[in-house]
């Protein structure tokens, strides 16, 4: 007799710009054997998760890799940036084949923004159920400061007159968070 589907019944995603990855941990009602991987990259090792058996898997996605999807947006004050992929739960490993009970998990880490975590139901997969995750991480406080001269590193100044020379400094609070762009 077949065992019936192993639930998944809690997920969580982390996201992590200065890493570079999204973690997404799956609890599940007893030790998972199967297999997770990103839809459409079942064959790319970097983009899949096997683990010896255990109710709770971490399976960490490259944000530049596995399909991953990047939007961003400046309708909010500050933008926002979002990441979404989506992570297939396979059962039977052995076979290597869809099953009935095997389901897939639209999951998203967004930047900046007031989105809470969610967990939605209803994204159409072929022949699976979807339900989506996403994972919220505050936009960086960007600071800006006039120094006199062109030595970023000085304390601004308050005081400037016409013809001196000044540099207009843009610098990121807590900047060991972010990934630097140019």
């Amino acid at each position: 007799m077949t065992e019936p589907a192993n639930d998944v019944i809690d997920i969580s995603v982390e996201c992590d710009m200065e890493r570079n990855r999204m973690a997404v941990t799956l609890t599940f009602e007893r030790d998972f054997d199967g297999i997770l991987y990103t839809k459409g990259f079942f064959k790319i090792d970097e983009c899949r998760h096997t683990a010896p058996p255990s109710r709770f898997q971490r399976f960490d996605i490259s944000l530049d890799k596995c399909g991953m999807q990047q939007k961003s947006s400046t309708d909010n004050f500050g933008g926002t940036s979002s990441f979404a992929n989506t992570v297939v739960v396979m059962n039977e490993l052995e076979w290597g084949v869809l099953e009935m009970w095997d389901k897939a998990y639209r999951v998203t880490c967004d930047f900046g923004g007031d989105r809470a975590n969610t967990v939605d139901y209803g994204l159409q997969v072929p022949n699976l159920d979807t339900e989506n995750v996403a994972g919220l991480m505050a936009m960086p406080s960007c600071r800006m400061k006039v120094v006199s001269g062109d030595n970023p590193m000085l304390p601004g100044t308050n005081d400037l007159f016409l013809g001196d020379i000044a540099t207009l400094v843009i610098y990121i609070q807590e900047s060991s968070k972010y990934i630097a762009c140019s």
